[in-house]
């Protein structure tokens, strides 16, 4: 693999940057040039890692929703002994701005997946993706055939924009009491207007990026390892559970599994009333989650945990 630069937080004053964390050790860092970089956090177990997991985050609201439970799904896999890299897509969170698009979303990745196997000396890697972020994880790990786990991969780009626009009429018909005199959202991008999605921004570049993808097609070639882990009440398990037999039927080797936890990535997340690493359904998600990627990414003997 190419080797990526990273400037790790305080190094140019000498300080050192990994933090502990239950015995394991945690590296954020700057990859990239100045002006471009990707922002990252490198969990690293207390002995040389087996392999590594690179976390694909969703985005706008969602990002922020999930980002306690990805934390500690990394911070699980590091206790199991496999590294596991978080990232922040340039133009969002931490990182430095950049244009969102899918292809940029997915070459930020590669670009952390390089540096975390040179921080870690590992060359094995899978990778997990949370609802939008499951088409990247599909996407980056095509060309190697990586196993990949995913919570709440949506079927199509297509599929996740639609749930997207529902949300934000769901916003726009509590603000106004109504959404008739409002343009169609979809005629908004494609036209170049970015979208205020209940204090999010969607910018047109992405929606057109990423609008024609399918899952599937992103997977590219069976048989292909998937884990399938659907967050949500049982209609939405159930159909969990046909797409992955759909994605079986094509040939890929896919396991399904679903968790009991109806709450909105977009609407609840401001008011959980407990955190998540005290949830239980969150718990089970993580635990499960973290032992199946350790799994894939490390062989099967797991140590550590």
């Amino acid at each position: 693999m190419m080797a990526t630069a990273g400037r790790v937080l305080g190094e140019d004053q000498d300080v050192r940057a990994d933090l502990a964390t239950n015995g394991c050790r945690e590296r954020p860092a700057f990859v990239g040039p100045i002006g471009g970089a990707v922002f990252a956090c490198l969990h690293l177990p207390d002995k040389p890692a087996r392999g590594a997991v690179v976390l694909c985050s969703s985005i706008a609201a969602e990002w922020k929703f999930n980002y306690r439970r990805e934390v500690l799904l990394a911070r699980r896999l590091a206790e199991l002994g496999v590294a596991a890299a978080r990232l922040h897509y340039l133009g969002t969170g931490h990182s430095d701005d950049g244009e969102i698009t899918f292809g940029a979303m997915v070459d930020d990745v590669e670009r952390v997946r390089d540096w975390a196997c040179g921080q870690a000396d590992v060359e094995h890697v899978v990778y997990f993706g949370s609802r939008l972020g499951a088409l990247v994880a599909a996407a980056a790990g095509r060309a190697t055939g990586s196993p990949l786990a995913c919570w709440n991969a949506p079927t199509t780009g297509a599929a996740y924009f639609r749930e997207v626009f529902q949300i934000l009429r769901v916003g726009r018909l509590a603000g106004s009491g109504t959404v008739d005199d409002m343009p169609a959202a979809q005629d908004l991008l494609r036209s170049g207007q970015p979208l205020d999605v209940l204090g999010y921004t969607l910018g047109p570049a992405l929606y057109l990026s990423a609008s024609t993808l399918s899952f599937a097609d992103e997977l590219g070639s069976p048989p292909r390892r998937v884990n399938l882990i659907e967050i949500g009440d049982a209609r939405q398990a159930q159909q969990a559970a046909g797409y992955a037999a759909s994605l079986r039927d094509q040939g890929f080797d896919v396991a399904a599994s679903s968790v009991d936890d109806g709450r909105s990535w977009w609407l609840d997340g401001a008011d959980a009333p407990r955190a998540d690493e005290h949830r239980e359904a969150v718990v089970t998600l993580v635990e499960e989650t973290a032992i199946w990627l350790a799994a894939a990414g490390g062989g099967d003997a797991l140590h550590g945990g």
